[in-house]
């Protein structure tokens, strides 16, 4: 899709492909991509146009994965969820704005690299925040509502951001109120997806780990009645997972199905064939090379996923495609800082501490790392009064609309390539609203989420080993390392600890430390 919107504030729609539903009456018209929940109702592309003609809701009540465009009043509106599921592109010039769904170097005339998203790509895989590789374009915030219009040729460009992610350790009371509560929204959060799926007119399928996530979600969404749920796993010689994802599928009484391709070493032996095979479907090889830069999924992963698709076009096509693995593993502790970096977080070194924990890919120029450090503490806006709790929760803002939105965005455009549809369980507001009050000390090693698990799974599921190899339980050393975060983070509120005391060095540098790297 590519949006022109110039100082007469004319719209000029090119490209617009069939994934984008398109809505009018005779004062405005629409655009839509994706699925929400609004006031107990699932409302996609085929049931929408009565609610988004006749409605002006806040954006916080639309639960779920979404892009709209607005033209109205010769203004051009632009919503985006919680989490930028379908990302947009814009680029500022003298006399317009362009709005892209995708970026190819041949829909942008002149254009140049820009040197430090270069640097960012080359260390981890991905460009981050708002972007690009191209200077001259940058992309949509998440979680806002931007207008765009002219006025006496001047550009009007307004940002309103409704919604950021933080985590909070102000609830005070009993942690098995709170399991209690979340095995209810576990509920909940099932029933409605296994319903919204049914009306989804296609057949349901979930990629099948060993891990915690994609085991819930099958287990819930069984225990909700959807019962034609198709569940698969890939055969490859580095995956030990694979033997435990059937055996889950099989205690579920679930269809699975385990597809044999070649590993990884063949793929790699194999690429250029590989890639051979993609540019017979041009399309699809554009969006590879050129769309794939903004993610964080190395490019062997998405040739491995092309290739699937390749040799089982049967199975692939026509699905709804359940996914959301990542959002799980993220809200629950799994990507938080180290208990040692925490201890010893703050303003200044907060940049070093997510250069040295997501840069690592290739090893740049000094000049190249502080470009990027520098472009990091813009982005988490950090003041020096900053808690260690909330500089920890930036990075995980940081993360979230970065590393965990960037690698989802690349698995949803794959199913959309290939025309099928796809749902994130495990990215539903409502379970990011209740973490967002789980105290930051049960987050670690993802405590509080496997004690609840160990209550909502049944035993036969809960016994089976992780793809990793180890069981869903609960460690000594675990249990010891929060203990010890509770209670430095009460002594540091009480502001009885500072990084000079000698209680502070001994228990960061030698116990914590020692605990957590064993």
């Amino acid at each position: 899709m590519k949006l022109i919107l110039n100082t007469k504030n004319d719209l000029k729609i090119n490209k617009l492909e069939n994934d984008w539903s398109r809505f009018s009456n005779e004062e405005s018209f629409f655009l839509f991509r994706g699925y929400f929940f609004y006031n107990k109702k699932f409302y996609f592309e085929e049931n929408l146009p009565k609610f988004i003609l006749d409605k002006e809701v806040n954006p916080n009540k639309l639960n779920g994965c979404f892009t709209l465009v607005m033209y109205k009043d010769n203004k051009l509106k632009i919503l985006l969820d919680r989490f930028g599921s379908i990302p947009l592109f814009f680029q500022k010039k003298k006399d317009e704005i362009i709005i892209y769904d995708r970026l190819y170097p041949e829909d942008i005339p002149n254009f140049q690299i820009d040197d430090i998203s270069k640097a960012e790509l080359l260390a981890a895989d991905f460009v981050s925040g708002q972007n690009t590789l191209f200077k001259e374009i940058q992309e949509f915030d998440t979680g806002t509502l931007n207008e765009a219009y002219f006025e006496e040729n001047n550009l009007i460009f307004n940002e309103k951001k409704y919604w950021a992610f933080k985590r909070s350790n102000k609830y005070l009371g009993n942690t098995k109120t709170l399991e209690q509560e979340c095995l209810i929204l576990l509920d909940q959060i099932f029933q409605d997806y296994s319903n919204a799926i049914k009306k989804m007119n296609a057949p349901p399928a979930l990629f099948l780990s060993a891990g915690i996530d994609s085991r819930l979600i099958a287990f819930g969404l069984k225990k909700w009645g959807l019962d034609n749920l198709t569940t698969f796993t890939f055969l490859t010689s580095n995956r030990p997972g694979e033997k435990r994802a059937s055996e889950i599928a099989r205690v579920l009484n679930l269809n699975h199905i385990r597809f044999k391709v070649p590993d990884r070493k063949y793929l790699e032996k194999n690429i250029s064939k590989i890639s051979k095979e993609l540019k017979a479907n041009s399309i699809l090889y554009d969006f590879l090379v050129y769309n794939s830069r903004f993610r964080s999924v190395p490019i062997s992963h998405i040739l491995t996923r092309f290739y699937y698709y390749l040799i089982n076009k049967g199975f692939f096509e026509k699905k709804v495609y359940i996914e959301g693995h990542l959002g799980g593993d993220f809200l629950t502790g799994k990507g938080m800082v180290r208990a040692n970096q925490f201890l010893f977080m703050n303003f200044k070194n907060i940049d070093e501490i997510i250069y040295k924990k997501f840069y690592t890919r290739h090893k740049l120029s000094q000049e190249d790392k502080e470009a990027i450090k520098k472009r990091l503490k813009r982005q988490l806006n950090i003041k020096n009064r900053n808690s260690k709790i909330i500089l920890s929760s930036l990075v995980d803002r940081w993360n979230l609309e970065n590393i965990q939105r960037k690698t989802l965005v690349n698995s949803m455009r794959f199913f959309e390539w290939i025309g099928s549809d796809w749902i994130l369980p495990l990215t539903d507001y409502r379970l990011f609203d209740f973490y967002e009050k789980v105290p930051y000390f049960e987050l670690f090693k993802q405590k509080f989420y496997i004690n609840t698990l160990r209550k909502y799974f049944n035993k036969d599921i809960l016994e089976i080993p992780r793809e990793n190899g180890s069981k869903i339980k609960n460690e000594f050393l675990v249990d010891f390392l929060q203990m010890v975060v509770r209670v430095l983070n009460r002594m540091y509120q009480k502001q009885r600890l500072t990084e000079r005391t000698p209680v502070y060095n001994f228990i960061g540098q030698e116990v914590v430390k020692s605990v957590y790297e064993k």
